[in-house]
């Protein structure tokens, strides 16, 4: 049930939830998905939130199946404020985790275009985060100039 209030983005429900008991570092049995993963993903900054205070640098650093952090989950879909949540809590050593193929947050922004998200990575991980190589060797600047993102570019 928390999994399902943390994609729909139903606060009072995952507030109850978790008041009742439920295990906010629980994860799906499909794809190793955390509720603030999914939260994360759905663009729920509230829930985001609520379950990062609850869960605190565990949960936040807790990757899915995939190897993904909540903070690149949501970058990869370009949800800037939530993005802003999940670093304000979780800081640069956030900012700054690779996923499975080496991208940070910071590396997905850049190559789908998401200027803003891109913005508030770089808030936190600055100049070294915007020049860190991911996986393939590639920076930001590479991974947005190769799919033609301009406003990301402009970021960096």
């Amino acid at each position: 049930p928390l999994h399902a209030a943390s994609v729909s983005g139903h606060m009072e429900s995952v507030v109850r939830l978790v008041e009742a008991g439920a295990d906010v570092h629980a994860r799906t049995s499909q794809n190793k998905r955390t509720c603030l993963g999914l939260a994360a993903g759905f663009g729920h900054s509230e829930v985001a939130a609520f379950l990062a205070c609850k869960g605190g640098t565990a949960l936040l650093h807790t990757c899915n199946g995939f190897r993904e952090s909540c903070a690149v989950v949501a970058a990869v879909g370009g949800h800037a404020d939530t993005l802003k949540v999940l670093l304000d809590a979780g800081g640069r050593d956030l900012a700054m985790l690779p996923d499975g193929g080496g991208s940070s947050c910071a590396h997905w922004a850049s190559t789908n275009g998401h200027a803003d998200a891109l913005r508030r990575a770089l808030d936190v991980g600055g100049k070294e985060l915007a020049m860190l190589a991911d996986g393939r060797g590639e920076s930001c600047a590479i991974l947005a100039c190769r799919d033609g993102h301009v406003e990301a570019l402009v970021v960096l």
